[in-house]
């Protein structure tokens, strides 16, 4: 189907005061515990690679065995991998395709660049905070450019506000992504990833999920509005700049393109989370907003069980006087 296109109808101010409040009012440790956990497990590297020592995980397949801790293996009586602090300030490399279908609806009847960006400047404002350097690149077919964000959150958020403006008619490359994050230098670097949710091909997760495996990975997709849904609004066909006709729009076929791309959804999360990737999925900025703080608690949660110095003062009491935190800003 082809893209959908009307007018853009941004209504996300009140959670970009939200993220705002984010980067001015959480502490580091919270930033640092925070964005952890959205990096998942990976290999010690994209860890932490200094010498001071912050506790334990359990071993996954894939990570090194000379982090193996074995003494507090044989206490526990399952390996356990040493967790150490990272050493200086590291670099997320956010990638945010800037192609035109970027620039259509999402089921809210906001853009899905907006959509987008809004979750790069969530995720920006909890790396700035942990002192973290910011890489942000636009993709398009024509090139994979770095655009310049220096100044902390305020410059990320201008930067991001510049490529909301544009008037963009490229095409997509993910393939082009996927190559560069295979030669690129920082390859331990948290690498975000912003596309909507229709483009990724199988083969493209397939190599997402070797990428995973070498560095941390946060995928970030955003619904597109459903072409064929009988809700009465005007839907245009960005290819052709036709009205969807109304013999098409019906609520059976409107569910089988709803069934499709949630099954579509379900698999590359399936499919990425194996590899310890994180997926966010959001059909709304507000949306977005609340499955990425419904995310840092679920991993805290499941993390609570780990001998790590991190997890070890309630992580659920925690993870509720986080959500306070940001709700009462």
């Amino acid at each position: 189907m082809s893209s959908v296109m009307s007018t853009p109808a941004h209504n996300s101010q009140w959670v970009r005061k939200r993220i705002e409040a984010v980067g001015s009012s959480l502490s580091l440790p919270a930033a640092r515990r925070a964005l952890g956990l959205l990096e998942g497990v990976h290999q010690s590297l994209a860890r932490g690679s200094g010498l001071d020592m912050r506790g334990s995980h359990p071993y996954t397949a894939g990570e090194e065995a000379r982090h193996i801790d074995w003494k507090a293996s044989a206490r526990i009586g399952k390996p356990m991998v040493i967790d150490y602090e990272k050493s200086g300030n590291d670099t997320v490399l956010c990638i945010l395709d800037t192609s035109e279908r970027m620039y259509t609806l999402s089921p809210s009847s906001e853009r899905i660049i907006d959509i987008a960006t809004d979750t790069l400047r969530m995720l920006g404002a909890l790396a700035i905070r942990r002192g973290d350097e910011i890489a942000l690149f636009s993709a398009t077919e024509q090139a994979l450019t770095r655009i310049p964000c220096n100044g902390g959150y305020r410059g990320l958020h201008a930067a991001l506000e510049r490529i909301e403006q544009q008037n963009q008619s490229q095409e997509r490359d993910i393939d082009s992504i996927l190559t560069f994050l295979k030669k690129d230098i920082h390859r331990h670097a948290l690498t975000v990833i912003a596309t909507d949710e229709l483009a990724w091909t199988s083969e493209h997760i397939n190599t997402l999920r070797i990428l995973a495996q070498q560095r941390p990975i946060i995928l970030v997709t955003v619904e597109r509005m459903n072409p064929l849904s009988p809700d009465g609004s005007r839907i245009v066909d960005g290819a052709t700049g036709r009205y969807i006709p109304a013999f098409l729009r019906t609520q059976t076929l409107s569910e089988e393109v709803r069934t499709r791309r949630d099954f579509l959804a379900q698999h590359m999360r399936r499919e990425l989370t194996a590899v310890a990737a994180t997926v966010i999925r959001a059909d709304s900025s507000e949306t977005m907003f609340t499955t990425v703080l419904q995310t840092i608690s679920q991993s805290m949660r499941l993390s609570a069980g780990s001998s790590s110095g991190l997890y070890s003062t309630h992580p659920k009491s925690y993870a509720s006087s986080y959500h306070k935190q940001i709700h009462n800003d």
